[in-house]
């Protein structure tokens, strides 16, 4: 890749969001910033370019984004799943995040209908992949924290 790539304004996008399902979270996800992520990677998609989302752990912010992404840019949500697990097979979307991209592209709730079934559906999986992360994580309390939160609410399904 050329070096000067990442300082090409409009190749690359930072947003500042926590792992959190909770609304009233630290830096939890909010509307204006999920909807910025999802137009970028939507526009970018549609442009026939790469796109490339990653948060710490890659299980729950990054595919909610891609997720998003790709159906804002007009790929059905099984459509959308199947492609992110092709990238990352154990994935996690963040319900909080899903949530906001159901209500902005207003799919009346099918989205997070989708998303609560493969959850549900792949719970012990997840928890696995999430322990397995911890072992990496012992002098983060943070990640470990962001880690414990999921396994929680894992746990709540």
């Amino acid at each position: 890749m050329n070096p000067t790539y990442w300082g090409t304004a409009g190749n690359w996008m930072k947003l500042n969001m926590e792992d959190t399902p909770d609304p009233n979270g630290v830096d939890a996800p909010t509307t204006e910033e999920v909807v910025k992520g999802i137009t970028f990677g939507s526009n970018a998609i549609r442009a026939g370019q790469n796109l490339l989302v990653h948060c710490q752990l890659g299980l729950s912010r990054s595919p909610a984004m891609a997720i998003g992404s790709m159906i804002m840019a007009g790929d059905t949500i099984e459509g959308a799943f199947n492609r992110a697990k092709q990238v990352r097979p154990r994935i996690d979307p963040n319900p909080l995040i899903i949530k906001l991209i159901d209500e902005h592209i207003k799919l009346n709730g099918e989205l997070i209908k989708y998303n609560d079934q493969y959850r549900a559906n792949t719970r012990k999986d997840l928890k696995a992949e999430y322990q397995k992360m911890m072992e990496c994580y012992l002098d983060n309390p943070k990640v470990l924290g962001i880690i414990f939160e999921n396994i929680s609410a894992l746990d709540r399904l």
